[in-house]
């Protein structure tokens, strides 16, 4: 990391820009209001936040409403109101900015038919009782001190509309930004105010650190790069009155900054009053005419500063019961199908991670769901143990994320390493957000958790022991056709047909939904049923995988590492709804009932292990070999080989590490799984009524551990779009159809980042081992760091 400048280290609260001067030239200003659209589309990053945080939720029949807090020249409200109209969607943005000077500016430019400029501050609009569905802001913080920061929150939460979010943008300062700015700007702007105030800017704003100290609970402080920051806060889903009173007061060098007060008061710098800030994001629920009753999840998981909430109201973006009942009785086969059995809203075919996930999302936003999954007990494989920081998300949702982290082992850190050298530490620190960590648990416990609360949200709507054998789509619904034994997969409360039964005693029955979900795997029925063609994206590599007791790694003498390494979230999930082919048992992994073999007593792992909760990779000149931490002192390790050993032990596994790394592992009686990778990606995600999530929809290497993850991140766009969907079946095609778009375009992402994962770990001697290493070792420092952590934990998927 780059040192920090002297001038760099504290706040410079007490700098004034010159365009805060009331007697600052005008044409000078005006010239400084034009080139911000430049400047913000190079270093705000408004198009990345629009695309993952407004976009998903707007729609083309119902109206969402934007506030942009401190627009000034109005270019990043301009810029989301012209997004939003080439996108067909709705959303009209208003932009408030209580300086004179900036609203002739703005109200100067063409008009647009959904935007609006108005003269006031955040504080006059909250006390009119005005409501959005988005709050934004940009580089607004870093002129507030004091009570302005505190009025400013408080406002942006009154503003903010039932299920709301507020998303503030501002500078991150670094030394990385002073220079960056400073040489990139030299040439350019002169004739404005951009390269000072900039420069100024940089200096007064906040690091990451400082930020998340001040902030009161339930704000979110994201690391954004090249030196960005997003300040992010979830309204509740329905009016509240929370006591701001009770919040103490936050410091910000040696400003105190005043506690939230209930009434806003906008803010200034000096004399001069500034443009207050914007930030939020969400969209209300469709039709709230009834509520899902909560469940208390079946763990303890108590809340805690502003993580996972266990018991929440459903999410934001809800479709509720009410809702759901009255799109269902408008259909055109209406609630029942010609047998008189009910039709659900989703069936999702497949109950590993991804599907039952997903079910879960679609159950807290009241839809009628149900899982069908083929096997009759769950796979004790630990299979897939990574989950990145914005799958969180999705846990967050269903009030999982602190039992799975209470459960897991954080991975903090990580390292490369090559002839016993390190090349290059990591940290997801910054870029994690509010789990600045991988989580490591056996899949296995993963998939308990989400079942668990799946059927706490919906009873006995996991129906194991179900194959499908056929799916017909109806134009308005979608008949599947099943096989089970025992008791059959029931669609009414009462009176079902179970089916005809054949002579086998293997009974067959068609259910009916509204739409049909393909969470199937890499080998999916449905997808091969829909017609829906797999297109190769490379692969081929093999590899092999067990886990052994934690022991020494080789770190000793050095100092342990202090962040994540490129691929410390590789989870090593060959077969856990991941893109690799394994040998024997398609779900192949190292089982958790096998025994471990070993002569220790069973102590503290992080007591004495300095890597016991890092990643470490041993980039080495016979191809790599990785390490993951695991809970109950154990770690995975993975091994790329020359050629497909499905008859490979444990020890054949150890003897390869010891070679390359010089690393003994102890012994251990956990199968082996061998695998070799392969690549696909579905032509396309959405026929109909059916749509494909998780390995049915792209098979990508579990090299990086992306495999499961990119799944998650399919389920966190296609429960709002469904629920959607089915609320308002006139939007139906374009929010399944942004939903294709945008996750075919993260798989395509996904599969080049594992490409480049699995050609950094393949065997290399002389100058390309050299031309490696180096590599290694330049991204491994600022800015290349901050850019890999985020592609790392997924933050652009």
């Amino acid at each position: 990391m780059l040192p920090a400048l002297p001038f760099l280290r504290r706040r410079a609260t007490d700098a004034v820009e010159l365009m805060d001067d009331p007697d600052c030239d005008p044409d000078a200003l005006d010239r400084t209001y034009g080139y911000f659209r430049f400047v913000n589309a190079a270093v705000s990053g408004w198009r990345g936040v629009y695309r993952r945080e407004i976009r998903p939720f707007l729609s083309t029949s119902r109206e969402s409403t934007l506030l942009d807090i401190g627009s000034g020249g109005g270019d990043v409200a301009t810029a989301l109101a012209r997004w939003a109209t080439r996108d067909g969607l709705l959303l009209t943005v208003t932009a408030i900015d209580p300086d004179a000077r900036a609203h002739r500016f703005a109200t100067a430019r063409p008009a647009l038919p959904r935007l609006q400029f108005r003269r006031a501050l955040s504080s006059d609009l909250a006390d009119a009782g005005a409501r959005f569905d988005f709050v934004v802001s940009n580089h607004v913080l870093h002129h507030l001190t004091g009570a302005q920061f505190g009025g400013l929150l408080a406002d942006c939460e009154r503003l903010a509309a039932p299920g709301g979010r507020v998303l503030l943008g501002d500078i991150e300062r670094s030394t990385f930004a002073y220079l960056g700015f400073g040489l990139g700007t030299w040439p350019l702007f002169r004739d404005s105010y951009i390269r000072a105030d900039g420069l100024t800017s940089i200096r007064r704003s906040f690091t990451a650190p400082e930020l998340r100290a001040v902030v009161p609970p339930g704000w979110e402080v994201v690391r954004e790069h090249p030196s960005r920051l997003l300040l992010r806060w979830d309204g509740p889903s329905a009016p509240s009155a929370p006591s701001r009173a009770r919040r103490s007061a936050w410091v910000t060098g040696d400003a105190p900054l005043a506690p939230l007060r209930a009434k806003g008061a906008g803010y200034v710098t000096g004399d001069a009053p500034l443009p207050p800030l914007r930030a939020r994001r969400a969209w209300r629920a469709a039709a709230q005419m009834a509520r899902v009753p909560r469940a208390a999840v079946p763990v303890e998981s108590g809340p805690s500063a502003g993580n996972s909430r266990p018991e929440r109201e459903p999410s934001p973006a809800v479709v509720t019961a009410g809702a759901a009942d009255a799109a269902r009785a408008t259909g055109a086969a209406g609630a029942a199908g010609g047998d008189g059995q009910r039709m659900r809203d989703v069936i999702v075919v497949g109950g590993g991670p991804v599907g039952i996930l997903l079910a879960g999302l679609l159950a807290v936003r009241g839809l009628d769901v149900e899982v069908l999954e083929r096997r009759a007990e769950p796979s004790r494989r630990s299979r897939a143990i990574g989950i990145h920081p914005p799958s969180m998300r999705a846990l967050d949702e269903l009030g999982l994320a602190d039992a799975v982290v209470e459960r897991a082992v954080r991975i903090r850190g990580g390292e490369v390493r090559c002839d016993g050298r390190a090349l290059g530490r990591l940290t997801f620190r910054e870029a994690a957000g509010r789990h600045p960590f991988v989580v490591s648990l056996p899949q296995y416990e993963t998939e308990a958790l989400l079942r668990a609360r799946f059927d706490e949200l919906s009873p006995g709507r996991y129906r194991s022991g179900v194959t499908v054998t056929g799916v017909r789509d109806r134009g308005d619904r979608v008949e599947v056709e099943v096989e089970h034994t025992g008791t059959p997969p029931a669609h009414s409360d009462a009176g079902e047909d179970p089916g005809s039964a054949g002579e086998s005693g293997v009974a067959r029955t068609v259910l009916e939904a509204r739409y049909v979900v393909a969470a199937d795997g890499a080998r999916s029925m449905v997808r091969a049923l829909a017609g829906i063609r797999g297109i190769e994206r490379g692969g081929g590599d093999t590899y092999l995988m067990s886990d052994y007791p934690a022991g020494d790694l080789g770190l000793a003498g050095e100092s342990a590492p202090v962040g994540d390494g490129p691929a410390a979230d590789s989870a090593g999930d060959p077969a856990a709804d991941t893109a690799a082919d394994s040998v024997g048992d398609p779900a192949a992994g190292p089982a958790a009932t096998d025994p471990v073999a070993t002569d220790t007593v069973a102590i503290d792992p992080a007591a004495t292990d300095p890597a016991a909760e890092h990643a470490v990779l041993y980039f080495e000149r016979g191809g790599v070999v990785e390490s993951f931490p695991l809970p109950g002192g154990r770690r995975r390790w993975v091994a790329m080989t020359s050629s497909l050993q499905p008859d490979a032990s444990s020890r054949d596994l150890a003897a390869i590490v010891q070679s390359r790394t010089g690393v003994v592992l102890p012994s251990s009686g956990a199968a082996v799984s061998a695998f070799s990778v392969q690549q696909r990606l579905a032509e396309r995600l959405v026929s109909g009524r059916i749509v494909l999530v998780g390995d049915a929809a792209h098979q990508i290497s579990p090299i990086g551990g992306q495999g499961m993850n990119l799944g998650w991140l399919d389920g966190l766009q296609l429960a709002p779009a469904l629920a959607r969907a089915i609320a308002e079946p006139d939007a139906a095609a374009s929010v399944l159809e942004d939903y294709d778009r945008h996750r075919r375009r993260s798989a395509r992402m996904a599969a080049r980042q594992a490409g480049f994962n699995m050609m950094m770990g393949r065997p290399a001697t002389g100058l390309r081992l050299r031309l490696r290493n180096g590599l290694a070792r330049t991204l491994a420092v600022p800015p290349a760091s901050g850019v890999l952590a985020s592609a790392f934990t997924m933050r652009w998927l």
